[in-house]
């Protein structure tokens, strides 16, 4: 079977039209990722968690957008917040993974003193300082997460 071509002066503008068009996709979600990025320093958290959440949906691989969700969620006090740092942790770029690791430390010592179950209470406080060692293991001079 022979797949039909189009005449170069057919399909050059095409091929422009269907870059611009990915192009102007791209931009267009690189400036929502930066409206979230403000909103969150803001103190705006539930609006930068709907944006990354969006965000999220279209490329759940994108470990950076999901880390900035699980700290937005994290500070909203939504239970899902870990899964999302932890997604953060299989990040290539190093830092990323440490903070990922020291927020998610952070999220369960804070798990730690809400419940009221001492063994729940145990077991966040133990997940709390497992994270805090896989942080200073790839950052061993971290201050904070000491």
């Amino acid at each position: 079977m022979r797949i039909p071509s189009l005449p170069l002066g057919r399909a050059l503008p095409l091929l422009v039209l269907a870059v611009g068009g990915l192009s102007m996709a791209w931009t267009a979600e690189q400036a929502s990722v930066e409206r979230a990025n403000r909103l969150h320093r803001s103190g705006d958290l539930p609006t930068a968690a709907g944006i990354y959440r969006d965000r999220v949906d279209g490329d759940s691989t994108d470990t950076r957008v999901r880390y900035n969700l699980g700290t937005s969620l994290m500070g909203v006090g939504v239970s899902t917040a870990a899964g999302e740092l932890t997604a953060g942790t299989e990040s290539r770029e190093v830092e990323l993974r440490v903070r990922s690791y020291y927020n998610l430390g952070l999220l369960n010592l804070q798990r730690a003193t809400d419940v009221e179950s001492i063994d729940s209470a145990h077991a966040f406080a133990l997940a709390a300082v497992e994270a805090g060692k896989d942080a200073l293991r790839l950052s061993p001079g971290r201050a904070d997460a000491r």
